[in-house]
């Protein structure tokens, strides 16, 4: 992965990468120009300069996982957030055509579900934000690979309430004021 404004290092970055590449605006949201490119895209450097001008993106290798889309976990105080067996994020899922499992690019949510390695990712991480000073997040898996840190907005705290019927927000308000 990458974080840079130069064309030029993208173009390098993509070129050698062995598969194809995610590029997205460092501070997007919401899927919002994120866009699939390769060594093979026709015309790389426009569709960069007209797509995103001088703003410093995140390109990032695409990572193949067992099924489509992603995972938001929410991540509290250092720790998975979980009630009761019950883990605060959810599984996101594209629509058809579509790369990106953003629910507001048209993507699913779903209950949340990790495999014991996603699960050993999501706690590394929720450690190591908690050291840096950060106490509540989301997480991003694809497999059991961290793609991104969301530590403006967790996401997935609706869903996973709807889905689970634990009022995760209420276990947050109550651990800020502990």
């Amino acid at each position: 992965m990458i974080v840079t404004h130069s064309v030029e290092q993208i173009q390098s970055f993509v070129a050698n990468s062995p598969v194809e590449c995610v590029a997205k605006p460092l501070f997007g949201s919401r899927g919002e120009n994120v866009i699939r490119i390769s060594s093979e895209t026709n015309e790389l450097e426009s569709i960069l300069s007209n797509t995103f001008g001088e703003t410093t993106l995140v390109v990032q290798q695409f990572i193949h996982a067992d099924h489509a889309g992603d995972k938001r976990v929410v991540v509290l105080g250092g720790k998975v957030l979980e009630i009761e067996g019950q883990l605060a994020g959810i599984e996101r899922h594209p629509a058809s055509g579509d790369f990106r499992a953003n629910l507001h690019a048209g993507g699913t949510a779903h209950k949340l579900t990790l495999t014991p390695k996603a699960r050993t990712t999501a706690e590394y991480a929720a450690k190591l934000l908690h050291e840096n000073g950060i106490w509540l997040a989301g997480v991003d898996l694809i497999g059991y690979k961290i793609i991104e840190f969301n530590v403006f907005s967790t996401g997935g705290l609706y869903d996973s309430i709807n889905y689970s019927g634990i009022r995760f927000d209420e276990e947050i308000v109550d651990r800020l004021f502990a």
